[in-house]
């Protein structure tokens, strides 16, 4: 799943309300939500709330993401898994 928005305290959100219900109706009958977002997503919130924090299991980020925002995801049971920079592009 991707989002617009993570926020601590408000949570998953996004812009798009078609977008929006189809990923509320997938929180509920998920048995594991795995999150993709850039560290640009982080801190942020959007206009229409998907879910709280606490609903994702695992967070993929880039190293963007700041320790602080880390630790508190971590704090609330989000798995946060940050994927390294790195390309072979030339």
């Amino acid at each position: 799943m991707a989002v617009t928005g993570v926020s601590i305290d408000f949570g998953l959100s996004n812009t798009n309300v078609s977008e929006a219900n189809v990923k509320q109706a997938m929180l509920q009958v998920a048995r594991e939500v795995i999150l993709l977002a850039d560290n640009t997503r982080i801190g942020m919130e959007s206009l229409i709330k998907i879910g709280p924090l606490e609903s994702v299991d695992k967070l993929i980020v880039d190293d963007g993401i700041s320790s602080q925002h880390s630790l508190a995801m971590s704090e609330r049971g989000v798995d946060v898994l940050v994927a390294r920079g790195g390309s072979s592009w030339q």
